[in-house]
């Protein structure tokens, strides 16, 4: 049970409040995990397991995939919320590009990540199909707790 104690004290300047918690558990800080997987002139794509540390699991992840060439940008990373997977590039044929974080597959657009919370690892991976070789980057982070 949360206990709040208050502590009001009188000065020459006006009233100061003290305020204190006793009681509260808070969750450990997330430790972040870089996701990081790109291939570039290889139809076949890349994918990779990234796992948590020891003694933790999921608890989300954010990431962004280019379909197309070049790598995710910084930028276009930070301007996803956590939770979720958004391709910042599709494939400039849709249907011949794909990025993937567990069973949450996307060619274009955006999505919420799904059933991944309390695993402790989890197949990330991108491919795109082009006559000289495909190009694709996935980057992002698992947060573990």
């Amino acid at each position: 049970m949360n206990h709040l104690n208050r502590l009001i004290t009188a000065g020459c300047f006006g009233t100061i409040a003290v305020l204190s918690v006793g009681d509260v558990r808070s969750q450990p800080a997330a430790q972040e995990v870089a996701i990081d997987c790109n291939v570039s002139s290889n139809n076949d794509g890349c994918e990779t397991t990234v796992s948590c540390p020891a003694g933790t699991t999921i608890h989300s992840a954010v990431a962004a995939c280019n379909l197309e060439f070049g790598l995710v940008s910084a930028e276009q990373l930070s301007s996803i919320e956590q939770g979720n997977l958004q391709v910042v590039a599709p494939s400039d044929h849709v249907e011949e590009g794909n990025c993937w974080i567990g069973s949450n597959s996307l060619r274009s657009g955006a999505q919420v990540i799904e059933g991944i919370e309390g695993q402790t690892s989890v197949t990330i991976g991108c491919q795109e199909h082009d006559k000289n070789g495909g190009d694709c980057d996935i980057r992002g982070s698992l947060y573990c707790q």
